[in-house]
């Protein structure tokens, strides 16, 4: 009970910050974009804070590092996937509205960001523990820097493979919004794949000898961009959002089902 309490905590703090950071920090465009805010656009809100929340709730409670290095590595990951990945994301797509808007693209940003780090100070206030025991025997071994290099490329490559993959046989109207011809596409799904791998890596090497606790908190992490498309916002219209928000969803759990396959069940070379 006093760890749901806490919990329903971190969740109204979040809330309570995300409105705050709204109203302080957005321009008058996104203003104007997103007045139209209707009933079920605060339920979509709530979850939003739920998810990131229980994130932060599950990575602090199973994470085997300091509280520092896990505050520090949280924060970067979320930063990086939630905050900033969806703006690029944005950049793509025929039919954004205020792409072109520097300061509105900044302004959001500034705004998800600055509840994500809200968010993982509050997690590791409330959950964090620096007199528990450690989980391990002995200090998990270290991935190579070779390790990390040929893992983040494997990932960035099946990320690629998931989207185009996913796009053909699921969503079936993949490139419908695209700005980008097919060659260009594959190099830059290689790109975000990349960079998914990197902005998740400090969370991979957290769980590095905790198979299921990787697994999971890798879904919680990189699901977190599907997740923003339930807000209405003016990157996305509300045709593009919806449906990409789905198609969002199923790629990036099926990336993170790779992305720790890779990293917890492939062996690079053996020493």
């Amino acid at each position: 009970m006093k760890t749901l309490l806490k919990f329903l905590l971190s969740v109204i703090g979040l809330i309570v910050t995300f409105i705050v950071a709204s109203t302080a920090l957005y321009s008058h465009s996104l203003k104007e974009a997103s007045s139209n805010i209707q009933m079920q656009d605060i339920v979509y809100l709530l979850i939003t804070c739920f998810w990131i929340s229980l994130t932060v709730f599950y990575v602090t409670q199973k994470s085997h590092a300091t509280p520092l290095h896990t505050a520090l590595s949280l924060s970067f990951s979320l930063f990086f996937i939630y905050a900033l990945m969806t703006q690029i994301e944005a950049l793509l797509w025929e039919n954004v509205s205020v792409s072109s808007d520097t300061a509105a693209v900044l302004f959001l940003i500034t705004g998800h960001a600055i509840p994500v780090i809200v968010a993982v100070l509050i997690g590791i206030k409330l959950f964090g523990n620096d007199s528990k025991p450690s989980r391990y025997s002995r200090e998990p071994k270290k991935f190579t820097i070779l390790e990390v290099i040929v893992k983040l490329l494997l990932t960035a490559f099946f990320y690629m493979l998931i989207y185009f993959a996913f796009g053909y046989f699921v969503s079936g109207q993949m490139g419908a919004f695209y700005v980008l011809d097919a060659p260009q596409a594959y190099l830059i799904e290689f790109g975000r794949g990349l960079l998914y791998g990197i902005f998740a890596f400090p969370v991979i090497n957290i769980f590095r000898k905790k198979s299921f606790p990787m697994l999971l908190s890798l879904v919680l992490l990189l699901e977190t961009p599907a997740i923003y498309r339930l807000v209405p916002n003016c990157l996305f219209p509300n045709t593009v959002r919806t449906g990409d928000l789905w198609q969002t969803a199923g790629i990036l759990f099926l990336f993170a089902l790779a992305t720790w396959l890779v990293f917890d069940k492939i062996k690079i070379y053996k020493q």
